[in-house]
């Protein structure tokens, strides 16, 4: 984990709770050393508040930081709005389509069976 302020845990019994004000400048510097890198990434962000801000972030740096094609994505993304998803590009959305698929995949063969006992 690059910067701890920017992690959004899921407890989807209760209701998002703000991330630090801090985290912006935080995750704006941490993003900029990515892209000047051309190193992808990935943002576990299961809010759409969270998507929400993060969408915003990369929109501002990649104006004068074109991100060109850098693979980036946001793990999980549960609660994404009908508008961000429209935010987000294809090659991105499918990137994030793919890993839930996978992370799915994934509990359904090896975590619900083991412990369900099926």
């Amino acid at each position: 984990m690059l910067i701890f302020s920017v992690a959004d845990f899921e407890d989807f019994r209760e209701s998002w709770s703000e991330l630090p004000a801090a985290m912006d400048n935080q995750l704006e510097a941490v993003v900029r050393k990515l892209v000047e890198n051309r190193w992808p990434w990935r943002i576990h962000a299961p809010y759409n508040e969270s998507i929400d801000s993060g969408l915003d972030l990369f929109k501002r740096v990649n104006q004068d930081m074109p991100f060109d094609g850098l693979y980036w994505f946001f793990d999980h993304a549960e609660k994404i709005s009908p508008k961000n998803i429209e935010r987000v590009d294809p090659a991105t959305l499918a990137a994030m389509q793919a890993a839930m698929r996978d992370r799915t995949s994934t509990l359904t063969k090896s975590c619900f069976p083991r412990y369900c006992g099926r």
